[in-house]
């Protein structure tokens, strides 16, 4: 027998049936084999890997056996140097086929992902044009070249051709080259990222879509249309970033009162109190909260008073976290320069010990700063879901009783100690009915159903309470459908997401101080370093200050017609949220509030008029003597 299957194997049908047997069991292997180890990791790339490479593989060992067994026949030298060729030229773009495919897919969303993490808006636009226009462009260009030299052909007089060609090309497209470096131009300088809001010189409002290697794509906020902009003359025109350097808006609001009115003051102080107690409306938290509260008892309305109570709660938190990252600042100052004083000689154990239990405890507050912002989020994301809903708005749970929900903070600091992976965090979270905290989990998009919706604060009550199995007859996708407007989370993904980052910088410079104090390297010499990088980190993103330029301010600004002319100015709180209606919604409320509180305080908001006064001696006279003629006019 085994003299027969060797002499089946030297003949080609024999090489054909094995070479198809065991390319089907390479197939088999990757289709339900390999799946069983990659489902184990915490990764979903060497998923994505094997399900690319699952039939590819296959078909190249199978080709390959074959063409190594085409000198077993008997078929003529060049219908096997044709065979050969083909089988090169499938080789070359299935290989770029695969490349293309790594790059928008695999290699595209990992580094997407990592962008994310990195301090640089660069890389957001620099690696979806990388991965998904100029790697595939040039792999198609290699694997073209390659295939030309494998037929044959002469590459140095195609390159010379190309090089003529090219000159003809420059010329004939000119407009499109225009572009493709107006793209580069808007991608190296950056003058907006993905998402922001810009005004060109048409004066209308646009966000950001796509920067294209011809066009841009942006989306007219107030037509609800899409407009496609050549790069070229984006690139020379006026560009007004209304998110840089934050999303706050500066409004300006003129109110004009009755010249009989007693107490201009009380105007003005009402003006502010009014400003105040808008939710929206940036300003010191103490007055919003004693303003809004106020106003509380005047809202009849009940879903009105509910979404106020829950922007109540939501400012209680912020003053929260306010506090705490202030205190956090001025220890991290302190360490900052306690470090850099003892690092010039090197650090002793003692020394060491002393710094790491600093560090430890600056990892505590740090860990208090994540449930308080994952608490705000929550409240965020209520409101936002009941924002113009009509129907019944449910009370969302308090700032106290969502703390309730998140896990220790020694369970989060077992788990950074432990560094859990994200699948074992999310089985934890979701047996103890807990929320996951802000920046627990590696995916965003996981993290933002865990973290962010009302439905998970449901569904982890069902399971506290009757356990995971009970809980799974009403099922997540359940408890989705009967929350209010679910799809105003959209908006709310943004700013989840956007918070994400900087926490997940903040865990990672507080765990590389760790790192370096436990080392015994040079390496502590960079301590001073690393803690000034979680200082301009905390400075930047998490202190929340509403400084005084950017609290509501009422001024007088001349006499009118008819009315005492005000201004009240304001900055409105995040102008993208609200699908960009928010900067018109909060004019049209401060104005209804106005009218309002106006009369209730018996202040005339007065009619425009004019006198006119004749100062020409003659029409004098003529009025004098049509009055005395009894308007008959005669004499005139």
């Amino acid at each position: 027998m085994p003299i027969d299957l060797l002499e089946l194997w030297n003949t080609f049908a024999g090489r054909v049936v094995s070479s198809f047997v065991i390319a089907l069991l390479g197939y088999l292997t990757m289709r339900f084999v390999v799946p069983l180890a990659t489902r184990r990791t915490q990764y979903e790339i060497d998923d994505i890997v094997v399900g690319l490479l699952r039939l590819p593989l296959p078909m190249i060992v199978f080709f390959s056996l074959l063409v190594a067994a085409l000198p077993l026949t008997n078929w003529p030298e060049k219908l096997i140097t044709i065979l050969t060729k083909t089988y090169a030229l499938f080789i070359v773009f299935i290989v770029a086929y695969l490349v293309i495919r790594l790059c928008s897919g695999v290699i595209g969303r990992w580094a997407a992902h990592h962008a994310k993490k990195t301090e640089s808006n660069l890389d957001d636009v620099l690696v979806p044009l990388l991965t998904r226009r100029v790697i595939p462009l040039g792999t198609f260009v290699g694997a073209t070249v390659v295939a030309l030299g494998v037929l044959g052909v002469n590459l140095i007089a195609v390159l010379t051709a190309l090089g003529a060609i090219s000159f003809l090309l420059i010329f004939l497209f000119q407009d499109p080259l225009s572009n493709l470096f107006g793209g580069v131009y808007l991608v190296m300088d950056v003058p907006f990222k993905y998402g922001d809001l810009v005004v060109l010189e048409d004066e209308k409002t646009y966000r950001v879509d796509d920067i294209g290697v011809r066009v841009t794509r942006l989306y007219n906020t107030s037509d609800h249309t899409v407009a496609y902009i050549p790069n070229s003359k984006l690139a020379g025109q006026r560009i007004v970033n209304l998110t840089r350097p934050n999303v706050e808006l500066r409004m300006k609001m003129p109110v004009g009162v009755a010249y009989g009115t007693a107490d201009l003051s009380r105007v003005q102080e009402l003006l502010i109190e009014v400003a105040n107690g808008h939710p929206y409306v940036l300003g010191d938290a103490d007055a919003k909260l004693k303003a809004m509260a106020k106003r509380l008892t005047d809202v009849s309305d009940v879903n009105e008073k509910t979404r106020l109570a829950i922007e109540i709660e939501r400012i209680t938190v912020e003053s929260s976290i306010r506090y705490t990252c202030e205190q956090l600042l001025r220890r991290l100052q302190f360490l900052s320069q306690f470090v850099h004083s003892l690092e010039r000689g090197g650090l002793d154990l003692r020394e060491r010990e002393a710094i790491s239990a600093v560090i430890d405890s600056l990892w505590r507050m740090v860990a208090g700063v994540r449930r308080q912002l994952t608490i705000w989020l929550h409240l965020v994301g209520r409101a936002d879901a009941t924002y113009k809903w009509s129907g019944n708005v449910m009370q969302l749970t308090t700032a106290a009783e969502l703390d309730q929900l998140l896990p220790s903070i020694d369970k989060l600091e077992e788990w950074r100690k432990m560094q859990t992976v994200p699948n074992e965090i999310k089985m934890q979270l979701l047996s103890n009915g807990n929320l996951a905290v802000l920046g627990t989990l590696s995916d965003v998009d996981e993290e933002f159903y865990l973290a962010g919706s009302r439905a998970w604060i449901e569904f982890s009550r069902e399971v506290k309470s009757r356990g995971v199995q009970a809980s799974m007859d009403k099922s997540l996708a359940t408890w989705m459908k009967e929350q209010p407007a679910w799809s105003t989370f959209k908006d709310y993904h943004s700013l989840y997401e956007s918070w994400h980052k900087p926490v997940c910088d903040l865990i990672h410079h507080i765990e590389a101080c760790h790192r370096i104090t436990r080392s015994h390297s040079d390496k502590e010499f960079q301590l001073d370093d690393a803690v000034m990088k979680v200082v301009n980190l905390v400075e930047e993103k998490f202190l929340l200050t509403t400084p005084g330029w950017q609290r509501p301010d009422a001024d007088f600004i001349g006499f009118g017609a008819s009315s005492i002319d005000f201004q009240l100015e304001l900055f409105v709180d995040d102008l993208v949220r609200g699908h960009f209606e928010r900067a018109a919604d909060v004019f049209s409320e401060l104005g209804v509030e106005i009218v309002r509180r106006f009369k209730q305080e018996g202040i005339e908001i007065p009619s425009p008029q004019t006198e006119v006064w004749f100062k020409d001696q003659w029409l004098k006279e003529s009025l004098q003597k049509l009055k005395e003629s009894g308007g008959k006019g005669e004499g005139i």
